[in-house]
């Protein structure tokens, strides 16, 4: 069942590929035109060239495109098993990376003393156009569902606290190992605290919006799928700032650490809450046919 599960989509893939390089470009030039409407942000460091050559409309537009597109190929690849309408499926996709792109510009950093109007506007402008993209990959790219075709997966709710529990364990090492920029020295607890809400935001988001679709048949299978997922979506946003601003090496490397911890973390929490959860039904179905037997 999963082979041919697998086969589908990527046959879909293939079939699809002008639908998905289409709906990137929309959903990068909407994203371009709403940055453009943007009141300018106050930043220490100095500008690109890019924007110093007047070309960051473009390149948020190129870079967006390529974005999208690799955000694309993994919605095709899940879409089938997400639940509802393709609108619905869309839409889903969409708010999980909008309401995470929200829950990170509120991370308590020495840049981010405080939150002003300019602020929130970037960060609506940020995280809208992901719930649009969705919306239009949705509409031109997913099935809907039939209500008798929906995957009933079984689960557990609080088991989902493991994941965050294990990002914080990620970020606590970035913090004290590598020491990655951040307001963990001067504001341990607020710090702390943003750390478990971004955790426990990716855990609910992925329960209720994404499981469906990114389950595989082992937990290192869907661990590696949501990892691909959300490491395209966390090293490209966080990169993004690179054409904005004229970043020394160590930012790049600040950067990349950062990322890469937190993916593999993250990962490593969805792997550890599935391999529990499957675990937990097994026993459930062995004491079940015990109970049968006697």
């Amino acid at each position: 069942m999963d082979i041919e599960y697998k086969k589908s989509n990527w046959n879909n893939l293939k079939n699809s590929w002008w639908k998905i390089l289409v709906v990137s470009f929309l959903g990068s030039l909407f994203n371009t035109i709403v940055h453009g409407l943007l009141p300018s942000g106050t930043t220490t460091l100095p500008p690109s060239i890019i924007v110093q050559q007047g070309l960051l409309p473009l390149a948020f537009l190129i870079y967006g495109f390529i974005y999208y597109a690799l955000l694309g190929c993994v919605f095709v690849l899940i879409s089938s098993r997400l639940q509802g309408s393709n609108f619905i499926k869309g839409l889903k996709y969409g708010l999980f990376f909008g309401i995470l792109t929200i829950i990170v510009y509120l991370e308590p950093l020495p840049s981010t003393v405080t939150f002003s109007v300019t602020n929130i506007l970037w960060m609506l402008a940020d995280s809208i156009p992901y719930i649009v993209f969705g919306i239009l990959m949705g509409i031109f790219l997913a099935k809907d569902n039939k209500k008798e075709d929906s995957i009933e997966i079984k689960s557990n709710k609080l088991l989902i606290l493991v994941i965050p529990a294990i990002f914080l364990i990620g970020r606590l090492l970035s913090y004290n190992i590598f020491h990655i920029y951040s307001s963990y020295s001067i504001l341990p607890v607020n710090t702390i605290i943003w750390v478990l809400t971004l955790g426990l935001g990716i855990s609910i988001m992925y329960y209720y919006l994404l499981r469906p679709g990114v389950l595989k048949s082992s937990p290192f299978s869907t661990a590696i799928l949501f990892g691909a997922m959300f490491g395209i979506y966390l090293f490209l946003f966080n990169f993004a700032y690179a054409l904005i601003v004229n970043l020394k090496i160590d930012g790049y490397i600040d950067f990349f650490i950062r990322a890469s911890i937190d993916v593999l973390f993250v990962s490593l929490g969805i792997f550890v809450y599935e391999y529990l959860l499957k675990i937990r039904i097994e026993s459930s179905n062995i004491k079940e046919a015990e109970k049968d037997l006697n």
